[in-house]
């Protein structure tokens, strides 16, 4: 189903362009259209190779030390825009402590992407999405991801992690497929360590990765909190 409704809207749309003549208006929302099917679908297909790799044992993963700052700057810089057309307001926070991790440095801005993108899409209109860092004992790092959004039934939180269940989500506006925190977990699990969500205490929801932590040279020494990224 997942599959098959992009795939419906890709060729109905391409029948209509195809078989009529249409003003300009209706072209360019009939390309638009499909566009973001195509994308959706591209994706969805990405997503399933990468758990079919990950379920195989076959998924690239390199580990070195990755500087948490740069990434996050990066990561944010990259959504500002996904964040400005839903109102919210990203938030960056200062990595405390070392602010190294050993990981695949694309594949956990890869996750990091996944979880900051869920913040911003559901979230509320002058909301926030806050990302920041911090030792948590035992030589990990701990990576969070907070946002200000309507937060996850209790009921729902075992369903999580379950293969195209969008928890409610497949009757809004919002594209997905449901398989975005199944890769992210498996992903983060790939490079030695972990992926929780957590209902927040008064509002929103946090998700916290937690990696082990890597030795910072001089280079990673001059960190700063990004600058320009609220919206």
């Amino acid at each position: 189903h997942e599959l098959r409704t992009p795939l419906q809207a890709i060729t109905g749309f391409t029948e209509l362009l195809r078989t009529l003549d249409l003003p300009p208006d209706r072209r360019q929302a009939a390309l638009e259209h499909i566009g973001a099917a195509t994308e959706h679908v591209l994706s969805m297909v990405d997503d399933l190779l990468d758990i079919a790799k990950i379920e195989a044992d076959a998924l690239p993963i390199r580990i070195e030390p990755v500087e948490l700052c740069g990434l996050l700057d990066e990561v944010l810089a990259l959504l500002a825009p996904l964040a400005e057309e839903h109102d919210v307001t990203l938030r960056p926070a200062v990595p405390a402590g070392r602010g190294a991790v050993r990981a695949d440095r694309r594949r956990l801005r890869q996750v990091l992407i996944n979880l900051v993108t869920n913040g911003v899409r559901y979230n509320r209109a002058g909301g926030w999405v806050e990302v920041g860092a911090q030792d948590s004992g035992a030589s990990m790092v701990t990576v969070a991801v907070r946002d200000s959004g309507r937060g996850i039934p209790a009921e729902m939180m075992n369903r999580l992690f379950t293969p195209f269940d969008r928890l409610g989500a497949e009757c809004s506006a919002e594209p997905g497929a449901g398989l975005g925190l199944v890769v992210a977990r498996a992903v983060t699990q790939a490079m030695g360590g972990t992926l929780e969500i957590r209902k927040a205490a008064e509002v929103g929801t946090t998700a916290e990765i937690t990696l082990p932590a890597a030795l910072r040279d001089a280079a990673m020494l001059g960190c700063a909190v990004p600058t320009g990224l609220g919206v």
